[in-house]
């Protein structure tokens, strides 16, 4: 796309080879990384792209009070860019479980119930792709 800003320029190369009206989900934790990826799918659907573009946040409970503030604000932020918002909360203290029975750490856990999550968000919305921002310094989830 000519002109446009890096980080959307960045985006529609990542969304070469899926169809013009694809179903995109865009994974938002509410951190600067996942934000700005919300922001530039919605500046380019507001643009004209074609694509139909959902949010999914998933709550995982581990931060108590945090993680529903996290909830609330990709709820409002979705609103604000008129986005429809899948918000998924996982029960309190099963990351945690999962973690203890597996032996793989929290953050492994909250991983894997991540993905699943998102699978079946991708499901629900029929969607052609999952997008998940991330910073350089980020490991490669």
């Amino acid at each position: 796309m000519i002109g446009a800003p890096p980080l959307e320029a960045q985006v529609v190369h990542s969304l070469h080879g899926l169809p013009p009206d694809a179903a995109i989900i865009a994974a938002v934790s509410g951190g600067a990384d996942s934000t700005a990826l919300l922001a530039a799918l919605a500046a380019l659907r507001d643009r004209g792209a074609g694509y139909a573009l959902h949010c999914a946040h998933v709550n995982h409970n581990l931060r108590g009070e945090e993680s529903l503030a996290d909830a609330r604000a990709v709820e409002q932020l979705c609103k604000d860019f008129d986005i429809p918002c899948h918000i998924e909360t996982i029960a309190e203290g099963r990351i945690e479980k999962r973690a203890r029975e597996t032996g793989s750490g929290i953050e492994a856990a909250a991983r894997e119930a991540r993905r699943r999550a998102l699978r079946r968000t991708a499901l629900r919305c029929h969607a052609d792709a999952i997008l998940i921002a991330h910073t350089k310094n980020d490991l490669l989830e």
